[in-house]
């Protein structure tokens, strides 16, 4: 009777869920029933076991029972060399060490606004002649070019050409009009900044006097050192009342000893800047002023630091 309170003791102390789990890969749990030298063993080879102990008293001695249960290691824990970088969702994988395809970020410093190198400029034509417009233009990022006529955007067609390559933007006219004549400009733009250039077209027909004075050649732009002297030059078609000269707009002073102005004959003039530096830098101005009008040509004057040229 004793014996049998102790085998059901034996089965309430023993947890199910060791005994689920062993039954899958462990040997059958080991029960042991000791009082004075009675034992009974099954499989006593267990890595890992859980034991519980009772004790019961009777007139006939003291009782000791224990269940174990053996669970292999292999079926419990996982071995490291098994343990993967498994990448879970919605997280990055440990990338530690692995070499970067990020690109470097772009050298702000670098970038400026357009400017152009050579601008548009005034200019007449007969009626029935080709109009080419052309200008040169800078900057980083690259430009993004637009034109427009007395201030109403154009686009290529039938009658004008729109191109832009390599920094040179051109309009052309196969055959002008005197409906052509008008102001049209260039616009340069980046995310720095924009700029724009401006020729007047003038269109003449047959017999007809010119309304302003006609620059047969126009003043080029320069760049330089510092110290050096430059003189810019232009030629009407016909005698003008007068040309005058203009930085930034506004006339340069004819009393500096600086300037130096030069007639040649009645069509022919030169303008002379010695001994140039960094005030000098700037957009000039020929005006060519007659009875009906006046005509202007754009240049520029950029002075370096000697020795960088």
């Amino acid at each position: 009777m004793d014996k049998l309170r102790l085998q059901k003791l034996s089965c309430h102390i023993i947890d199910r869920r060791y005994i689920e789990q062993a039954s899958r890969s462990a040997p059958s749990p080991t029960v042991t029933v000791n009082k004075t030298s009675y034992s009974r063993s099954d499989d006593s080879s267990s890595k890992y076991s859980s034991s519980t102990q009772a004790q019961s008293s009777s007139s006939h001695g003291n009782y000791k029972s224990a269940a174990t249960i053996a669970v292999s290691s292999s079926n419990v824990t996982e071995s490291s060399s098994d343990k993967r970088n498994i990448k879970k969702y919605g997280s990055k994988l440990d990338t530690t060490g692995s070499p970067s395809r990020s690109r470097m970020p772009p050298d702000d410093s670098l970038m400026c606004a357009p400017n152009f190198t050579i601008k548009l400029q005034d200019i007449t034509m007969n009626d029935g002649d080709q109009l080419l417009l052309s200008c040169t233009v800078e900057g980083d990022p690259e430009p993004q070019v637009t034109w427009s006529k007395n201030g109403q955007p154009l686009s290529s067609s039938d009658i004008i050409d729109l191109k832009y390559k390599n920094g040179v933007a051109t309009l052309t006219i196969t055959e002008v009009f005197p409906e052509d004549e008008a102001e049209y400009a260039c616009t340069a733009k980046n995310s720095i900044g924009s700029i724009s250039t401006k020729s007047k077209l003038s269109v003449t027909l047959p017999n007809e006097e010119p309304k302003s004075p006609v620059f047969k050649t126009f003043p080029q732009s320069a760049t330089l050192q510092e110290g050096e002297s430059v003189s810019f030059n232009c030629e009407t078609e016909k005698v003008p009342l007068k040309v005058t000269w203009l930085k930034d707009g506004k006339p340069v002073d004819e009393t500096s000893s600086k300037y130096q102005f030069v007639q040649d004959g009645k069509k022919k003039f030169k303008f002379e800047i010695t001994n140039c530096n960094s005030l000098d830098v700037g957009q000039y101005t020929a005006k060519a002023v007659g009875k009906k009008g006046e005509t202007t040509a754009a240049f520029s004057l950029n002075v370096c630091p000697a020795g960088e040229l």
